[in-house]
């Protein structure tokens, strides 16, 4: 690998340095056309090249006869399954192949009908995200600021999300308001940190939304496996799956190491949307070059492709 530890903080220099002659910059959007790029060349590598962006986890289980698998923390993200590679008791290993079908689909409707038993060799999947209750823990003292003393930890690890009800709000005094029925809000929030069962919670709950002892925590699932056929006895293993980098938000971060070695094809497309914001002229002439090493780009990503990018007739020489 060419460039595996570029960081934010490289293209956003680059950028300025080039664009600060026609307008003045902002960090958060300078940020926001970084990404811009940034997506650009995931888009453009994943789609000669899906299988670049790989990744596995030991010990992962499918447990027997469950529908949803939460992967809500898996580092990094999942985008889709590949296989579970399992080893048996007599030392050999078998593969449970993934197949993606949309959770409505025929396929897997039919799949989820004609469930019988037995373990399958393939496995119909959809990746679901939204916030899918998952195991409960209750507070052992009221709940303020960022720490929240809970009963059992063990289910809310760091990037866990969750929810929990909370008073409701008290309006300002001296202000005007429709009167609202009591009851409670929803408290939703980020656990930080984990010591025992001690959590770091983020945003701080303010004195406001106090919790009383006894507050039912719910751990909200970001995303779920969700198996139209899972094996009716647990599986563990190595799981391999591809992944898709996550959006930039602050520019001591480093650029994903496989989209690093085309960071003139980030800052390319991100010059163009961001000279494009205030109609410059050149904003075009930085989209051209982009397209054209993107198409340069995924010639020499495409293993069976005769073209050879570095050679003397190559597009990419017309950049320079």
């Amino acid at each position: 690998m060419g460039l595996p530890f570029t960081t934010v903080q490289d293209l956003y220099t680059g950028l300025r340095s080039i664009s600060d002659h026609s307008r003045p910059a902002y960090d958060q959007e300078i940020l926001g056309a970084l990404n811009f790029g940034y997506k650009e060349a995931i888009r453009t590598i994943a789609a000669v090249r899906t299988e670049l962006f790989a990744s596995f986890t030991n010990s992962f289980t499918l447990p027997a006869s469950a529908y949803e698998i939460d992967v809500s923390t898996l580092d990094p993200p999942m985008l889709r399954p590949v296989r579970l590679m399992v080893r048996s008791q007599s030392g050999s290993n078998r593969a449970i192949v993934f197949r993606y079908r949309a959770l409505h689909s025929q396929d897997y409707e039919a799949a989820e009908i004609s469930q019988s038993s037995g373990t399958f060799n393939t496995i119909l999947y959809d990746i679901l995200q939204g916030k899918f209750p998952g195991a409960t823990t209750t507070l052992t003292s009221t709940g303020t600021g960022t720490t929240l003393n809970v009963a059992d930890a063990t289910n809310f690890p760091p990037g866990t999300f969750f929810s929990m009800p909370v008073p409701p709000r008290v309006s300002m005094p001296n202000t005007s308001f429709t009167p609202q029925p009591q009851g409670t809000e929803a408290y939703y929030g980020l656990v930080q940190a984990r010591l025992t069962n001690q959590l770091t919670v983020a945003p701080a709950i303010t004195g406001v939304y106090t919790a009383p002892t006894g507050t039912v925590l719910t751990q909200l699932q970001r995303m779920i496996l969700r198996v139209a056929n899972p094996p009716t006895q647990q599986q563990t293993g190595q799981l391999w799956y591809q992944y898709r980098p996550r959006r930039l938000v602050n520019l001591d971060e480093f650029i994903d190491p496989i989209v690093a070695e085309y960071q003139d094809l980030i800052l390319y497309y991100a010059l163009s949307q961001y000279l494009g914001g205030v109609d410059d002229s050149e904003a075009g002439s930085w989209l051209q070059k982009a397209q054209l090493l993107k198409s340069e780009v995924m010639q020499d990503l495409e293993p069976l492709s005769g073209q050879n990018s570095e050679a003397l007739d190559s597009d990419l020489w017309a950049l320079g």
